[in-house]
């Protein structure tokens, strides 16, 4: 017998391998054509149950920030720890956090409240997110490690953090990593849930230069053409998620100046616009964020490399099986 692998183990490696790449694959091809089945609507329409709505963050109480100092209203984070398992090294989770305060969404129509706090299962909401920020946390030993609790609600201030991405890092493995993923203040946002209609006549009252931002948001998802004319910077006749999100967060930043949103308040010379009901997961639905439109997610390099993933697996299992026949027939 030759001193190679052993055929049985071969093939269980093969096969569940290829197994894994396949279920992997074939989930978030369901889940992407499960967004393409459902259809949007507007938030003043939309009627209880499932619903896909796209819309624009924005804060229901006050700003928070990010580790590098941007405006968000929702974030996941992860701080994992450099380990040594016999032979090899590898990163495991310490200590993770995410993001339970509402927010808002708003399109031309009007407002929801999206409210991750009612899903039990909101520590994966925003995992389609696009965009992930590490950082090397620098400064910290093993009595340290308790201190991780106080950075997510608390000041930032004397921690050491710098980018991953210094080259120091490839040389230099860090002993700690935070895996930080964020919604940013006037994102684009495609949400499902269940929505809970609301009857209790909630309002929010609206700053004038917000109203100012709201009605670019508004022309924006009303023409396609003014859309294409402000976002589409390249000229290529696509609005890819990056381009979207910078069109979106161009026209905030060019639009407020002093933003003031408070809700339950009364009309005091501001506009006051109605929030028509909460987001949030159920039994039945579950609630999903996508930080970019249904356009942008559907036509997204990501799907390529699910049906990549689907074919490797399926590959795999065939190579899996003609490993067995032939070891069946040698036998």
């Amino acid at each position: 017998m030759s001193s190679g692998m052993n055929p049985i183990n071969l093939f269980a490696l093969l096969f569940f391998s290829g197994g894994i790449c396949v279920i992997h694959a074939l989930k978030k091809i369901k889940h992407k054509t499960k967004i393409k089945n459902i259809s949007k609507q507007l938030i003043s329409s939309a009627s209880a149950g499932l619903v896909e709505i796209e819309g624009v963050t924005w804060p229901l109480r006050s700003i928070t920030h990010d580790l590098s100092g941007r405006e968000i209203v929702c974030r996941s984070m992860v701080i994992k720890k450099r380990v040594n398992r016999g032979k090899r090294t590898k990163y495991e989770t310490v200590w993770s956090k995410q993001s339970v305060e509402p927010f808002l969404i708003f399109d031309q129509t009007g407002f929801f409240l999206v409210e991750p706090a009612y899903s039990p299962l909101h520590s994966s909401i925003i995992s389609e997110l696009v965009t992930e920020h590490r950082y090397v946390l620098q400064g910290i030993n093993k009595k340290g490690i308790e201190s991780f609790y106080d950075f997510y609600d608390n000041s930032l201030s004397g921690l050491r953090l710098t980018s991953e991405k210094n080259f120091l890092t490839y040389f230099f493995p860090p002993l700690y990593l935070i895996f930080e993923r964020t919604i940013e203040i006037g994102s684009p946002l495609l949400v499902h849930a269940h929505l809970f209609p609301d009857d209790s006549k909630r309002f929010v009252n609206l700053d004038l230069n917000l109203q100012s931002f709201r009605e670019k948001v508004s022309r924006v998802l009303k023409s396609t053409n003014f859309k294409q004319t402000i976002f589409d910077k390249d000229k290529d006749g696509v609005i890819d998620e990056y381009e979207l999100s910078r069109g979106f967060k161009g026209a905030m930043k060019a639009s407020l100046k002093t933003p003031i949103l408070n809700i339950d308040i009364k009309n005091n010379g501001t506009i006051s616009e109605k929030i028509y009901g909460s987001l949030r997961s159920s039994a039945s639905h579950e609630l999903i964020i996508h930080n970019t439109f249904e356009e942008q997610l559907l036509n997204s390099k990501p799907i390529f490399k699910n049906w990549a993933e689907l074919i490797i697996g399926a590959i795999l299992i065939g190579c899996s099986i003609i490993v067995l026949l032939k070891s069946v027939i040698q036998i």
